[in-house]
């Protein structure tokens, strides 16, 4: 089996055509629980990136859950997002708010999952449900 390794000018390259395909921008806000006088929790959301280049699309995925009944299929629409590898603190539970480049149409997504690096770590993917 034949090993390439990248040399710094293809991994420039690399960085730069992701960038240019991660078309929206977000802002991404993680939450913080403060506890009340009466042992109560409120939520609070502290900015952690601003206008960030982001490319998210939402996919269908199924499951099959079984139980003493016998097998359930569930169908769910989970969105992808992929952002450049130097934003990568994004954390389960963040709120992810997309403004769409085109539309300017803003939609808000709950991250669920990280997903693991690829693309050489020139992108910084997870996997979130669409909550507004």
């Amino acid at each position: 089996m034949v090993h390439t390794r990248l040399n710094p000018y293809q991994l420039m390259r690399m960085t730069k055509t992701q960038t240019t395909n991660l078309p929206d921008r977000a802002d991404v806000h993680r939450p913080t629980y403060v506890t009340n006088d009466a042992g109560g929790t409120t939520t609070d959301y502290t900015p952690v990136y601003e206008q960030i280049p982001i490319y998210s699309e939402p996919r269908i995925l199924r499951e099959i859950k079984e139980d003493i009944a016998g097998g359930v299929i569930q169908s769910g629409v989970r969105w992808i997002s992929r952002v450049e590898w130097k934003n990568n603190d994004i954390r389960l539970d963040d709120v992810i708010i997309v403004t769409e480049s085109r539309s300017l149409q803003q939609y808000i997504l709950q991250v669920t999952s990280l997903l693991s690096p690829q693309s050489y770590g020139t992108s910084f993917g997870f996997q979130c449900i669409l909550v507004d």
